[in-house]
């Protein structure tokens, strides 16, 4: 497995935390990382995937809000 930074681990960590069918916002996931997660994506992408890989965990985007964990019901809504 790769090694991930600090910050990324960190909004791994608080990723993994969601509930399913619960939303995480983007202030939220900010105050893990301390800076506007939105002017870092590439970090919030690079957790968003390893809580794919580690936790089977998938995210859809709720625009203007942040993320919400989707059930495991609803993977036909990915790509839609």
């Amino acid at each position: 497995m790769y090694h991930l930074s600090p910050d990324t681990q960190a909004l791994a960590d608080r990723l993994a935390a969601v509930a399913y069918g619960a939303q995480i916002t983007h202030a939220e996931l900010s105050e893990s990382i301390g800076r506007d997660v939105r002017k870092v994506r590439y970090l919030l992408h690079a957790a968003l995937r390893r809580v794919a890989d580690e936790h089977s965990a998938i995210f859809e985007a709720v625009r203007g809000v942040g993320y919400r964990r989707i059930t495991v019901e609803e993977p036909h809504k990915i790509g839609h």
